[in-house]
């Protein structure tokens, strides 16, 4: 349905330039289901990862904290980052069709290595 998650990461583990840790709408909770994930990366500042081949660039200088946002309506995901949760910078697009799963994520982008992420002030609403 639709609505929306919110997360401030606070702080990231630098483990890979693309180490990823932030928010997404997932069509299903099982491999290789469609996706939206907002992300920060220690390198590349704030992106949007769509499906498994589309990656949009949100703010390329973004650091721990900032605030992520996904909303849902209908079957569009919208994508915002914020430096203080307040003024929002929307900056992509794309469509999660079916039913959603929304949740944080974290990847270290290095699979020997895990990565320690610190969010707060997380906020799931439906409307």
């Amino acid at each position: 349905g639709d609505g929306e998650i919110i997360a401030r990461v606070v702080s990231q583990e630098d483990t890979n330039d693309w180490a990823k840790s932030g928010v997404m709408v997932k069509s299903a909770a099982t491999a290789g289901a469609d996706y939206a994930a907002l992300m920060l990366t220690p390198a590349n500042g704030v992106r949007l990862q769509v499906g498994f081949d589309t990656d949009v660039e949100g703010d390329p200088l973004a650091a721990a904290p900032v605030w992520l946002r996904l909303v849902r309506s209908g079957s569009t995901v919208t994508a915002y980052h914020s430096d203080d949760g307040q003024a929002w910078t929307e900056f992509a697009t794309t469509t999660v069709e079916g039913p959603a799963t929304i949740g944080l994520f974290v990847t270290s982008h290095d699979g020997g290595e895990p990565n320690t992420t610190v969010f707060d002030s997380v906020e799931v609403s439906s409307t």
